[in-house]
C-alpha cells in the first residue's frame, strides 16, 4: 500500500510553568477516502495539568447548501445559543444571521458527525474515539459570506477555562502521563454509501 504520512511535535513550556507536548501524525493512502489523525499529548511536569482540546473541522459550499443534512451519533443534544433552528437541517445563506451552537454528548465509544447532501450524492464525516474526547460541538454559521458548518470533537463543555474549572468540568492530565486521540475524516461518495453509513450510525 502507498501511504502518505506527515508527523511532527510541538511543546508548550515556560520556566515555573507547564510543559506539555503534542505529537501528531496525519496519514492517508493511495485511493483512500479517509485521513487519519493520531495525537499524543504528554505532561512532562511533576504536577497535574488541566487541559482543554477541541478539533475544528469546517465544511462549506458546495457540500453545504440549504438542502444539506447533518447527523450526529449523540444520545443527548441541546442548543447553546438562543438562535437555534435545529441541528439537522441547514439554511440558505442569510445576511446578518447569528451563529448557532449545539452541544452533543453521550456518544458511545466512537463519536461520529456526518454532513451529507443526497441531491449531490456527497457526504463527509468526522469519527473519533471518545475516551478523551467525549463531546462534539456543532457550529452552524448560516450567515452569508461566512457560510460554514463546523463539527468539533472536544473534551470541553462550551465553557471557557474559568467556568469549566469552577464547575469541575475541566480535564486533568496527570503528572508524567500521556493521552492519545484518534480521529478520522472521511468522504462518502454516492447515495448508497451515504445511506449505508447513516444506517450504521
Amino acid at each position: 500500500n502507498y501511504v502518505l504520512k506527515a508527523a511532527g511535535e510541538v511543546h508548550q513550556t515556560k520556566l515555573f510553568g507547564r510543559h506539555l507536548s503534542l505529537r501528531r501524525s496525519v496519514e492517508t493512502g493511495l485511493n483512500d477516502k479517509t485521513i487519519r489523525i493520531h495525537d499524543v499529548v504528554t505532561n512532562f511536569e511533576a504536577e497535574d495539568e488541566p487541559y482543554m482540546m477541541l478539533y475544528h473541522f469546517n465544511f462549506g459550499y458546495p457540500l453545504l447548501q440549504a438542502d444539506t443534512q447533518v447527523a450526529v451519533s449523540s444520545a443527548l443534544m441541546h442548543p447553546i445559543t438562543e438562535t437555534a433552528t435545529g441541528h439537522q437541517t441547514m439554511l440558505p445563506p442569510e445576511d446578518g444571521r447569528d451563529e448557532e451552537l449545539y452541544f452533543h454528548s453521550d456518544m458511545g465509544d466512537r463519536g461520529i458527525g456526518v454532513i451529507y447532501n443526497m441531491r449531490l450524492g456527497l457526504g463527509a464525516y468526522v469519527a473519533f474515539d471518545t475516551k478523551n474526547l467525549p463531546n462534539l460541538i456543532q457550529w452552524k454559521r448560516m450567515k452569508s459570506h461566512d457560510y460554514v458548518l463546523g463539527l468539533e470533537p472536544c473534551n470541553t463543555y462550551a465553557l471557557n477555562r474559568d467556568q469549566a474549572t469552577q464547575q469541575d468540568k475541566i480535564a486533568i492530565l496527570p503528572a508524567y502521563s500521556s493521552i492519545e486521540n484518534r480521529l478520522e475524516l472521511g468522504i462518502l461518495d454516492g447515495c448508497e454509501e451515504i445511506e449505508a453509513f447513516l444506517a450504521a450510525l
